[in-house]
């Protein structure tokens, strides 16, 4: 299937120059970054492996009031500091 990209001259010159490079033509290095990009994208963010990671047996309004009293005491401090 044939697409036209309108793309700035300075990234068809980075295009170009890859191409240039590993020997391939423009289109075929476009191809391999757009599926490289798609796979990266498709398997998740890379903070989803830390999702469930921090173990905390607190209740969320426990964790919640820390919070605020955290906010808090730094109100306080960086009044002092000025």
């Amino acid at each position: 299937m044939q697409v036209s990209l309108y793309l700035s001259e300075k990234l068809v010159k980075m295009v170009d120059k890859l191409a240039k490079r590993e020997r391939r033509s423009r289109s075929k290095v476009i191809e391999a970054l757009l599926e490289s990009s798609l796979k990266k994208t498709g398997q998740g963010s890379r903070f989803e492996p830390l999702v469930g990671a921090w173990k905390d047996d607190r209740l969320a309004k426990e964790i919640i009031e820390e919070i605020y009293k955290d906010r808090e005491r730094n109100r306080r401090s960086e009044r002092v500091a000025l």
